[in-house]
């Protein structure tokens, strides 16, 4: 199993909340408030998995720091025996910008009918000052 997520300075994970063991951590940096962590526990006999992931980059951070978790994403399938299969949505402010609509019509019904989970990368644009786009997503 994978797990990827930020700790504070000097954190250590002490177990796997699932049962397995520790394998590795890669420790945080000198001088760093906050630094990414990807910790690999034994693997547990499971099914392979299959999910359907809708992504909505976002703006801004969003539209880097999306590729790069995808693409831990995809590492994280083809080690595990997964698949993930992705949906991206261009639903940010460039669009809103255009077109004034932050979601389509029918779009919260389509993730909920159509994906098992919504990848949302960081939303805020400066440009869209009531961040209406980011509280109607």
């Amino acid at each position: 199993m994978w797990r990827l997520g930020v700790a504070a300075k000097g954190t250590r994970i002490e177990s796997d909340p699932f049962g397995g063991r520790e394998q590795g951590i890669d420790e945080t940096s000198p001088g760093v408030v906050y630094s990414v962590f990807l910790v690999c526990w034994q693997p547990h006999e499971r099914e392979p998995m299959k999910k359907r992931i809708a992504v909505i980059p976002g703006d801004g951070i969003g539209l880097d720091v999306t590729p790069e978790a995808l693409k831990v994403l995809r590492a994280i399938a083809e080690t595990g025996g997964h698949e993930f299969v992705f949906t991206e949505f261009d639903w940010g402010a460039e669009r809103y910008l255009a077109t004034g609509v932050s979601l389509p019509e029918g779009a919260l019904d389509d993730l909920r009918r159509n994906y098992d989970v919504v990848y949302l990368g960081a939303l805020g644009d400066p440009r869209v000052p009531d961040m209406k786009h980011a509280a109607d997503i």
